[in-house]
């Protein structure tokens, strides 16, 4: 059994960035249809959609940005307390 003492904290940060970019994703894709949906229904607003097409790129650059960020924190967080208790202990086969 192995303990996980330390995580490297740009290495965090990349992971939880590429997952806040994808996560962006599926959120402005919802937006664009929750968008379309609404320019449908009430026809009236087709402001809606030019939002949801914004979203396709506001929304993964700011996910992934603020991905990053909280993966620093994490890691850097994570290796203060694993230093106090010792780390997870994993199995690696």
């Amino acid at each position: 059994m192995k303990v996980l003492k330390k995580i490297d904290l740009l290495s965090a940060g990349g992971v939880f960035a590429l997952i806040g970019v994808i996560w962006g994703l599926v959120t402005a894709l919802l937006a664009i249809a929750l968008g379309s949906f609404a320019t449908s229904v009430l026809p009236g607003i087709g402001a809606t959609v030019g939002v949801g097409l914004i979203s396709i790129i506001v929304f993964p650059v700011t996910y992934g940005i603020i991905g990053f960020m909280s993966g620093i924190i994490s890691a850097l967080l994570y290796n203060i307390v694993a230093n106090w208790i010792g780390g997870i202990k994993i199995d690696l086969k």
